[in-house]
């Protein structure tokens, strides 16, 4: 039996890249894939996945609320937060909500495979702090970032979509280990 996948992300673009990603896992399938909250909100229940894969940045309903908000009537269902945001207190807020697994969208495309595994066999994957705080402190950016019509940060048009968004730009076999 394949592992259900539900996506909740509102980068239409960054969305249809994640479902490739899973799609291209045998072991896998995509039940639904949300670019708005309050859809989620209102369906996600009735999809009944495995794992959620969940931007934090969400307009209207965060991602974080989100979580709160659907946890306690899914209580089996993991979700795996995936974000740009590097701070600890995005982290906390994420797992006190019910996530159990936060990654960054710089996390490779095999390491976020290797995370719904894990995630399911009871882990809990995070992205590593060292390296936060080592991306941090060799950030670069000195030209302002373009913005969505929101008026937030756009992975795909910032200059750090390839560096940000890595683990879907890489495509590699997985290992059957």
């Amino acid at each position: 039996m394949k592992t259900r996948i539900c996506i909740l992300e509102d980068d239409a673009a960054t969305r249809r890249i994640l479902v490739d990603v899973i799609k291209s896992a045998p072991a896998l399938e995509i039940v639904h894939d949300y670019g708005s909250s309050e859809d989620a909100l209102a369906e996600l229940p009735g999809d009944k996945p495995d794992v959620v894969l969940m931007d934090i940045n969400l307009p209207n309903v965060n991602g974080v609320e989100c979580v709160r908000r659907l946890k306690p009537h899914m209580p089996a269902t993991q979700f795996l937060m995936l974000t740009v945001y590097e701070d600890p207190d995005h982290i906390f807020a994420a797992l006190a909500a019910g996530a159990t697994g936060y990654l960054l969208k710089g996390t490779r495309r095999a390491e976020l495979l290797a995370a719904i595994e894990q995630i399911l066999a009871g882990g809990s994957p995070m992205s590593s702090l060292s390296w936060i705080s080592s991306r941090r402190a060799t950030s670069t950016r000195k030209s302002p970032t373009p913005s969505t019509s929101a008026g937030r940060r756009s992975p795909l048009t910032s200059g750090g979509f390839t560096r940000s968004c890595r683990f879907i730009l890489v495509r590699r076999p997985l290992r059957n280990t």
